[in-house]
């Protein structure tokens, strides 16, 4: 299993998503950044280190180049099971 993450052309502030295990732990941080729009992937990661859920942070760079957590979203571990997984940052 492995994640990507791409972003439009329109976005230049630094764009990330956190991965989390199941005990916890982030894994993987996937990032874009001014003119790196993309895709940029996780290694790939065995499915034995998460539960039946995913967590995953979404996090953006604001005012002065501080990074700020937007929202956790939680994402089923069946729909990614041998997949790579792409989120597209479309706008701000």
């Amino acid at each position: 299993m492995q994640f990507s993450l791409s972003v439009a052309s329109n976005i230049s502030w630094w764009k990330g998503i956190k991965i989390f295990d199941k005990t916890g732990n982030m894994v993987a941080l996937i990032s874009t950044q001014d003119n790196d729009r993309g895709p940029n992937s996780s290694r790939k990661m065995p499915l034995g280190d998460f539960g039946d859920q995913i967590r995953l942070e979404i996090w953006k760079a604001k005012g002065a180049g501080i990074h700020w957590n937007l929202d956790t979203v939680w994402v089923n571990l069946s729909e990614c099971s041998g997949k790579n997984t792409l989120f597209y940052w479309v706008n701000d």
